[in-house]
């Protein structure tokens, strides 16, 4: 077959402009990516902790809402000032009642303590007298239950009738819908030695403890024994917690709920934002050769970016989930050790870039004195400004280094060091007790709310509660488990199983309430968050809200009662489960029209 010249003309013209167009592609990507720049370096909205409303502005010793007994011997009188100031109640701690009863606020509409600080008959009139005046009490745990056995008046108070059985060991516990966010739960392993209480009629429970072989021992459901409950008492409700599950942040979705329940609407301020962290990843060294070669058949740095690289996007991609990733560059630091490539580097930067992810840094590393830490900084600042002089890195996740190394650096532009530029910090949650707050008035701190490879059952209550409380979630993802393995459970087949079906199933309902977020973007919603100021008043069956300090947009959370929302002005609506609805505020006046919902049973 012959071709004739003029379509050989023709041919050769599209076949160069075929290739011309490929290569102008590829010239065109090098010169528009971004990679090596953070996008995130300049926010969009930047709040500082002068302009926002915390904790000592809320403090008020003679025109407070909230009022709380503090003891040293327990210590939730921290967590309720935290959801004090989430809440953006005005609120007075006291020592004990008397003094408290000695100087109440008129304006005062909750009591919470921790029951085990009452003791004698003189506290329990206080008590009494309180909950006759309609101000609610919370109980963050209950009086001991020979007090409670002894007076009339505080198993009234409570609405207990009888004991059974002043130790008895539950099964597990069932949390039913409506409560906290995420609907009904049953809890096998959660096993408790309790009171067990017979209710009075009238009281509402909302959590209880499950019997071995109740059909067997023909035990009611409505007589199974009751852990969290409300009773009401004349003007006022009156909330028990009968276990000792407010030890953590458990306490704050417990809180939320519980105030919930004293009126037919509640609305209140939440974050709206999901993020899923990876510590110690992207990995850029070779440390640990020989047991990840057994292991793997991979040397470390090939293990990364062969196959745990493409198995993370893989998980991120089904759930919609956004990578925010903490390099670890190494963490061993040893003399003999492989140069880091910057092949590497460049990979991780553009592949991030591509998922539309963020990169920060991480602090960890295998030491035991600070001054290894200190060195730590010194060589990653070379190493950055070396391969990647123009990132900004403003997110920082200081793992086990020592807060008086890292203090040193972060935010301090004098020092020319990688942190200099940090204005976000991602803790663990056992470094910090507040969840969200400011670490200085321009840096904000952010905790990991759970592990990425763990769910138990105390993990999963306290999982709905703080989504509850702030709609806030940060799920903590450390590699460094994958490259330093202590038994066959940190195989990453394994782990990489795990992430997945976890990310997949305890999350799911929490995707359609709350955003997907990385952490540059929570940083701004949690500014948001703790800058604003509300206030929510009723006529009829419009429900009008006023926020102050309103910088750009900000989310809400509304509980009704057997109503729906049917418009709203200023803002947008989202509905998560029955009755409970998600506001995104962009006007500081919002206009909400509900009507009721009596048949959603049969929907």
């Amino acid at each position: 077959m012959t071709i004739s010249k003029s379509n050989f003309i023709v041919i050769s013209v599209v076949l160069a402009a075929v290739l011309f167009l490929f290569q102008f592609s590829n010239i065109s990507a090098q010169y528009t990516s971004q990679a090596t720049k953070n996008k995130n370096a300049e926010p969009s909205i930047q709040i500082q902790a002068d302009s926002t409303l915390l904790a000592n502005k809320l403090e008020n010793k003679t025109d407070y809402s909230t009022a709380i007994i503090q003891n040293e011997i327990f210590s939730e009188s921290i967590i309720i000032k935290e959801w004090c100031t989430y809440t953006k109640r005005s609120y007075r701690v006291f020592q004990d009642l008397e003094s408290f009863y000695e100087d109440l606020s008129r304006s005062c509409k909750l009591l919470i303590l921790n029951g085990k600080n009452v003791t004698e008959q003189k506290e329990i009139d206080t008590l009494v007298s309180i909950a006759e005046r309609g101000i609610h009490i919370i109980f963050t745990a209950l009086p001991n239950t020979a007090v409670i056995e002894s007076s009339t008046d505080l198993c009234t108070l409570l609405g207990i009738e009888y004991t059974k059985d002043a130790s008895f060991r539950t099964n597990g516990m069932i949390l039913y819908e409506g409560f906290l966010l995420g609907g009904e739960k049953t809890y096998k392993h959660l096993k408790k030695t309790i009171p067990y209480f017979h209710l009075q009629t009238g009281t509402k429970k909302y959590m209880v403890g499950t019997i071995k072989d109740q059909k067997k021992k023909k035990i009611k459901n409505e007589d199974l024994p009751p852990v969290i409950w409300r009773n009401a008492y004349k003007n006022s409700f009156v909330f028990a917690i009968n276990s000792d599950l407010c030890t953590d942040h458990t306490l704050l979705g417990f809180l939320t709920a519980m105030w919930s329940e004293t009126s037919s609407y509640y609305m209140y301020p939440v974050i709206n934002a999901q993020s899923v962290v990876f510590d110690n990843f992207p990995y850029l060294a070779n440390e640990n050769k020989r047991a990840i070669q057994k292991q793997y058949y991979y040397k470390p740095r090939s293990l990364f970016t062969d196959v745990i690289w493409p198995d993370v996007t893989s998980i991120l991609n089904a759930t919609k989930d956004t990578f925010t990733g903490m390099i670890a560059p190494q963490l061993e630091y040893k003399k003999n050790a492989d140069p880091i490539s910057k092949d590497t580097i460049d990979y991780y930067f553009k592949q991030t870039e591509r998922i539309s992810g963020e990169l920060g840094l991480s602090g960890s590393m295998l030491a035991k004195k600070d001054t290894d830490f200190e060195q730590k900084i010194q060589k990653d600042t070379q190493l950055m400004e070396q391969y990647v002089p123009d990132y900004k890195y403003t997110i920082f996740a200081p793992g086990n280094m020592p807060e008086n190394v890292y203090n040193n650096y972060i935010g301090d532009s004098s020092k020319e060091s990688v942190l200099s530029t940090i204005h976000t910090l991602v803790m663990p949650k056992e470094k910090t007790d507040n969840l969200v707050h400011f670490y200085n008035n321009d840096i904000l701190s952010l905790s990991n709310t759970i592990d990425g490879f763990s769910h138990t059952d105390k993990q999963d209550l306290y999982m709905r509660s703080i989504e509850t409380a702030l709609g806030y979630s940060c799920i903590n993802v450390d590699m460094q488990r994958v490259l330093y393995p202590t038994s066959d459970k940190d195989d990453w087949t394994k782990l990489s199983k795990k992430l997945s079906s976890y990310l997949n199933t305890y999350w799911a309902v929490y995707r359609n309430a709350f955003d997907q977020t990385d952490i540059s973007h929570t940083d701004i919603r949690a500014r948001q968050f703790l800058s604003v100021n509300y206030k929510v008043y009723r006529y009829n069956d419009t429900i009008n809200l006023s926020v102050t300090n309103l910088h750009g947009s900000a989310s809400f959370v509304l509980n009704l009662s057997n109503e729906k929302i049917t418009a709203i002005t200023g803002g947008t609506f989202q509905k998560i489960e029955h009755n409970r609805y998600r506001i995104t505020v962009t006007d500081p006046d919002v206009i909400i029209d509900v009507s009721s919902d009596t048949d959603w049973r049969d929907k």
